[in-house]
């Protein structure tokens, strides 16, 4: 049964897919979609034409990592809690 897909040949194959470059402009501003405009990640990498797993890299090596809850954060333990579980 012959295959309607070409095969690729060795010379083909060894050939890199051309990377693209993105300026660091471009990269603080596809971050600023998500950090001041309220965009998920998935969706500002999808506005910008990048893949999730590329914007997530710009994120972990352009922005400071998040505070975690509770050391000097603005969450706090309250003594109560705000809707009482009801017993029953």
């Amino acid at each position: 049964m012959p295959s309607s897909i070409p095969r690729m040949s060795e010379d083909q194959r060894a050939v890199p897919a051309c990377r693209r470059q993105f300026s660091a402009s471009f990269k603080q501003d596809a971050l600023r979609l998500v950090t001041h405009e309220g965009y998920t990640l998935a969706a500002a990498a999808k506005a910008v034409g990048v893949s999730d797993k590329t914007l997530r890299g710009w994120r972990d090596k352009l922005l400071p990592p998040p505070m975690p809850c509770g050391s000097g954060g603005q969450a706090s333990r309250t003594s109560t809690p705000r809707h009482p579980i009801a017993s029953g």
